[in-house]
């Protein structure tokens, strides 16, 4: 009896101790009318060590970042054509599951024409008419 309350003791302990710590953080892209962002470029950063990590939204607009370890982090999402979205001071504790849901705006476009050609000279042609006056036509 002592033996199977020992077994059964160490069986839950270990149990306990293969919980991971780790935490994940996941969300949903959108833009302004709600409809769901494909591929846009996430990316988690520890604000306390620097390490970023970066993912890329599904068919659906949804990204997730597993495993990640307790800490501060900042989200930011980049798109061709959207202001870039940042938030900063994401808390993120043991075992937790921090949801972070970005909407992006329509960004302006920038657009930059350069010129590559030389400028072309111009050459006027210059007529002259001469005569020839001769006594003849004097008279």
């Amino acid at each position: 009896m002592m033996g199977s309350r020992f077994l059964l003791l160490t069986a839950l302990v270990s149990a306990l101790l293969a919980q991971d710590y780790r935490a994940k953080v996941q969300g949903l892209v959108t833009d302004p009318s709600q409809a769901s962002i494909v591929g846009a470029k996430v990316t988690l950063k520890n604000a306390n060590t620097g390490v970023e990590s970066t993912r890329d939204t599904d068919q659906g607009g949804r990204y997730i970042f597993d495993y990640v370890a307790p800490g501060t982090y900042a989200v930011t999402v980049d798109m061709t054509g959207f202001n870039k979205f940042t938030q900063d001071n994401i808390t993120v504790l043991t075992r937790g599951d921090v949801t972070i849901n970005a909407v992006l705006q329509l960004g302006g476009v920038q657009q930059t024409v350069t010129v590559a050609e030389q400028a072309v000279s111009l050459e006027f042609n210059t007529t002259s008419m001469a005569q020839t006056v001769t006594g003849a036509m004097l008279k």
